[in-house]
């Protein structure tokens, strides 16, 4: 039995290198699916490039992306200004799963607040937008 404590430090330092290397792997797969919505984002609000976005799509935002892309043919290009956007929330990623909320700025004067709900996959190995929600908040008018 002279040897059970060093088996049993070795023991601990291998499941804390374990949980270390899930934490991490974890952090990683976040920053991951957080830098896909990031330039989701950026392509469909701010520059418009709702063909670029619909690559990083799949499942139901793919089809709601390609049906305005279908919609948008042969019309001429926008130009409305940029919008910006900031996230608003999220839910923590799982390894296969993330949601982000985004506020989104609108350049126009008579734009409300806009949201924007993204739930991202991980398809293939690879970050994908599987959902894409948008909700237009109605500013409240105070009567008296």
């Amino acid at each position: 039995m002279t040897g059970t404590p060093g088996l049993r430090a070795t023991l601990a330092r291998s499941l804390a290198t374990a949980a270390l290397v899930i934490v991490t792997a974890a952090c990683r797969s976040g920053a991951e699916a957080r830098n896909v919505a990031d330039r989701f984002m950026a392509l469909y609000y701010d520059d418009a490039h709702v063909a670029d976005a619909a690559e990083l799509c799949t499942g139901q935002a793919k089809d709601r992306l390609n049906a305005e892309l279908q919609f948008m043919a042969g019309a001429p290009p926008s130009q409305e200004l940029p919008a910006t956007f900031q996230l608003h929330a999220g839910k923590v990623p799982s390894r296969n799963e993330a949601m982000y909320v985004y506020r989104v700025h609108l350049a126009r004067p008579d734009a409300g607040p806009l949201f924007a709900r993204l739930v991202l996959v991980r398809d293939g190995g690879r970050w994908l937008v599987t959902q894409f929600d948008e909700k237009e908040r109605v500013p409240h008018r105070r009567t008296g």
